[in-house]
């Protein structure tokens, strides 16, 4: 914060994003992951990002309002129905933690094979 004579103080304009949460939306392409995602973006709530799903960006058929919510570089592949995927979706850099996590993932294929539904 800066202050100036006789005016109230106003934010500076090196004010850290560090100081925003970082947010892991598990299942981030989903319907209800995408416009979390969207909504965290266009009101810049956090300071990292990550998007984890099975599905790839470019199979999840999104709108083009999600190209920047949705990047390649906030998004991992994942399944987290498997315990060994674990550490690389809740893992960040220099072993600090998530500040919020939203599970937003679901299986939503029916009619496949049984054991798909036995391992989650």
């Amino acid at each position: 914060m800066t202050e100036t004579a006789g005016r109230q103080p106003t934010p500076s304009a090196s004010s850290p994003a560090d100081d925003k949460p970082a947010v892991l939306i598990i299942g981030g392409l989903g319907y209800i992951g995408r416009f979390l995602a969207l909504h965290v973006q266009r009101n810049a709530l956090a300071s990292q990002v990550r998007l984890v799903d099975k599905v790839l960006p470019q199979l999840a058929w999104l709108a083009p309002e999600f190209a920047e919510a949705c990047s390649p570089d906030k998004f991992l592949q994942a399944d987290a129905s498997r315990e060994a995927s674990l550490p690389k979706i809740f893992d960040r850099p220099g072993g600090k933690q998530w500040d919020y996590v939203f599970n937003c993932g679901g299986e939503t294929r029916y009619s496949q094979d049984e054991s798909v539904y036995k391992l989650r």
